[in-house]
């Protein structure tokens, strides 16, 4: 059988745009823009069936016109899927606290009221916060190490702390950026609910 791999965008961010033809459409990222890529390919006969790292892991399939959603939830039981399975969703797979359904395009949305949805991205707001204030403690602490490692004549030392400054700079915005997406999408809720 014949497997795709399909990158994940990024859940944090908001974007709703996904055409596969647009030749912006690599920079659109999202909850809802891997929903709807996911989507487009089902309809050309590629089904998502596990979540593997940063990508989606599609078999060749029956086209078929279904849609997907993302669920966060900690602690799952045979109950939490029960609740989805009597909906019309199909729990295709988890990782973590995260849980990918598909539906038939008539069922209905996972989550309908805002103060459900509300509550879930600022869980997941208050995860990324607790782990930007990590990498960035780490960072200040190996940038401090690094000063410190310029002054002596180690060469060595300085080279690996110079590297470690440079890892514990991406791990800062890997968790920067997704703290900033829920962010935003806790304040676009806010502001809805006015």
């Amino acid at each position: 059988m014949k497997t795709k791999k399909v990158m994940i965008s990024g859940l944090a961010f908001d974007s709703h745009f996904y055409h596969p033809s647009h030749w912006l459409s690599f920079l659109n990222s999202g909850e809802a823009a891997d929903m709807a890529k996911l989507q487009f390919l089902a309809k050309q006969g590629w089904m998502v069936t596990k979540i593997k790292g940063v990508h989606y892991l599609c078999e060749e399939s029956e086209p078929m016109d279904v849609k997907f959603a993302i669920d966060y939830c900690d602690h799952v039981d045979d109950d939490y899927f029960k609740t989805f399975e009597a909906s019309g969703w199909t729990h295709v797979d988890s990782v973590d606290y995260i849980h990918l359904f598909k539906a038939n395009l008539d069922a209905t949305p996972l989550v309908t009221d805002q103060e459900t949805r509300l509550e879930k991205m600022m869980h997941e707001q208050r995860r990324f916060g607790k782990y930007t204030l990590l990498t960035v403690a780490t960072l200040l602490l190996v940038n401090w190490i690094t000063t410190i490692a310029l002054n002596t004549e180690h060469r060595l030392f300085i080279a690996v702390m110079i590297a470690v400054t440079g890892l514990s700079l991406v791990a800062v915005v890997f968790t920067l950026l997704p703290f900033f997406g829920y962010f935003s999408r806790v304040n676009k809720i806010k502001k809805q609910r006015i």
